[in-house]
């Protein structure tokens, strides 16, 4: 590892729990500013604008400046010129056929996921099945692609550290002038597994392990589908029907940076499985179905592998993954489209999809290495195209 990179892993380590401590202070603080708004029914960043938007049209229209409300029983009166009657706002229409999964790329079973999905989807108490392991390594895909392989419609629900118990039901929107309710992925899944012909809706939860631990005590209590949800702001409940499903897949990064463990309760809706990092042959079966020659895959396998023992061997600070190798297959396809050489495509493929994440760490020492790598995997001799012309793009 780097002399720069030391500096920063030995700063994080020896700063760790001050780090965690001002975090949670940020977001305690954060939290006390939600509840604040919420007291004056100002639920997001939307009605907070036609807040603000109204306060300063009012000043801008009298001649004699007027005095910024902050009693809430003023603000409510303010917020209801907007919202006459919180039981009759309009709820967002959501098309079903709007939700089915069409991916122009091909993804590659790899762990014998989908049948695990199914054994899960058709037990008596299904639950909801976790795949936990790095970034770009396709969890979120799989999710889609098995979506798609049964034709089902699919939602995804990106979890974060700044989601809200709120933003877990939806929020409001303003479209052509009107306020109207958008209903969030969760509550979206049931409409669409209600209404869908399969009788099925996917739901993804991506990255879930980066939720507060409140927010996850409301996730799981809103995972209730057949008791139903209530929204207070629209007056109804969203209820899954007895004969419609909905099949949750989770995915989670462990041991990142703001994540952080399953609640009990949480936890106990989910069984999980290790999705592990590809392997070889996996790869090479991956940029076969790219339809990339041999030549080239060997090339690629020959640089993932260097930059992988360089990154276990503490010489560099970021590893590489089979998300950012498909980018540089797609990357060098197109350089070919501008009549390059084969040779000439791909080391330009990798000066922006390799080489550049190293030079934006602004550190020449890991930069040259990475550049030593790739200058290292081509042949002697320039070699022939070796790409089908007429490919197909792929994915993890």
């Amino acid at each position: 590892m780097t002399d720069k990179a030391q500096r920063n892993k030995k700063y994080y380590e020896s700063n760790a729990t001050e780090l965690n401590a001002k975090r949670r202070e940020d977001t305690k603080r954060k939290n006390e500013v939600f509840a604040k708004l919420e007291k004056m029914k100002i639920s997001n960043v939307s009605e907070l604008d036609i807040f603000i938007s109204e306060i300063k049209n009012r000043n801008n229209s009298t001649a004699q400046p007027t005095t910024q409300q902050t009693d809430p029983d003023s603000i409510n009166e303010s917020l209801a010129n907007q919202f006459p009657n919180q039981n009759q706002v309009m709820i967002k229409e959501i098309n079903v056929n709007d939700h089915q999964v069409n991916l122009s790329k091909k993804y590659i079973e790899r762990q014998n996921e989908f049948r695990d999905l199914n054994v899960q989807a058709k037990a008596e108490e299904s639950k909801a099945l976790c795949f936990y392991g790095r970034s770009g390594t396709g969890k979120t895909m799989l999710g889609k692609a098995y979506a798609e392989k049964y034709n089902f419609p699919c939602q995804v629900f990106t979890c974060s550290e700044d989601i809200r118990k709120h933003d877990l039901l939806g929020s409001p929107i303003m479209e052509k002038g009107s306020s109207l309710f958008m209903p969030s992925s969760i509550l979206q899944a049931i409409d669409i597994a209600n209404k869908h012909e399969t009788k099925t809706c996917v739901l993804i939860l991506d990255e879930v392990n980066t939720l507060e631990s409140g927010v996850m005590k409301n996730l799981n209590e809103n995972m209730n589908w057949l008791e139903g949800i209530y929204v207070p702001l629209v007056g109804k409940k969203w209820k899954l029907n007895n004969d419609s499903k909905i099949i949750v897949i989770g995915t989670m990064n462990p041991n990142y940076t703001a994540t952080n463990e399953l609640n009990r309760e949480l936890e106990s809706r989910f069984n999980f499985k290790k999705w592990s990092d590809w392997t070889e042959s996996e790869l090479r079966r991956l940029f076969k179905t790219l339809k990339l020659g041999s030549v080239y895959t060997d090339c690629l396998i020959n640089l993932n592998n260097q930059i992988n023992t360089a990154f276990l061997n503490d010489e560099i600070s970021i590893d590489q993954d089979s998300r950012e190798m498909v980018k540089t297959v797609e990357a060098f396809r197109n350089y070919q489209d501008e009549n390059l050489t084969p040779v000439e495509a791909m080391k330009e493929a990798l000066e922006i999809t390799v080489i550049s994440k190293y030079g934006k760490l602004d550190d020449p020492t890991e930069e040259k290495l990475i550049r030593s790598f790739v200058d290292s995997i081509f042949p002697d001799e320039e070699e022939t195209d070796d790409t089908d012309p007429n490919t197909t793009q792929g994915d993890l």
